[in-house]
């Protein structure tokens, strides 16, 4: 969640469909936005790294051999990880929801202004990643 929270207000500027459009033309790896504007600036690649990952600044790496059109599926298909994870943004909101891959039901885990975000994205240190929630408080997250 800091690594969302971090690309949307240190990147972005708070512009979440300048974001969104971003994420959405992409197949991504992992969202790092610091790292990957990181090795953009300086130009030194990781080296255990497969060349068809690839840096975009201010989000984090992607697939470049799918770079315009990201992979499509359904939400029901069979995994292999023990959670999948899905991050509906709204005009107002981030929901994230997991999937236990037992079940094949998505549950909903946070609802997340983009306060929240911002506030995060100022401490990341305080995103409990165990419990899911900022911290102190947790103002802004609920629990579905």
């Amino acid at each position: 969640m800091p690594a969302l929270a971090e690309a949307l207000h240190r990147y972005h500027n708070g512009e979440i469909d300048q974001m969104v459009t971003a994420i959405l033309s992409n197949d991504w790896s992992v969202i790092d936005p610091a790292a990957a504007s990181a090795e953009l600036t300086n130009g030194i690649t990781a080296e255990n790294r497969p060349a068809y990952i690839q840096p975009y600044g201010g989000l984090g790496f992607c697939y470049a051999d799918v770079v315009g059109s990201p992979a499509v599926g359904m939400l029901d298909e069979t995994t292999d990880p023990k959670y999948e994870w899905l991050y509906l943004f709204t005009a107002e909101e981030l929901h994230v929801f997991r999937n236990d891959c037992t079940g094949r039901q998505w549950h909903s885990e946070h609802t997340l202004t983009f306060d929240t975000l911002k506030r995060i994205a100022d401490a990341p240190a305080a995103w409990d990643v165990a419990a899911g929630a900022p911290q102190p408080a947790g103002q802004g997250a609920t629990d579905g």
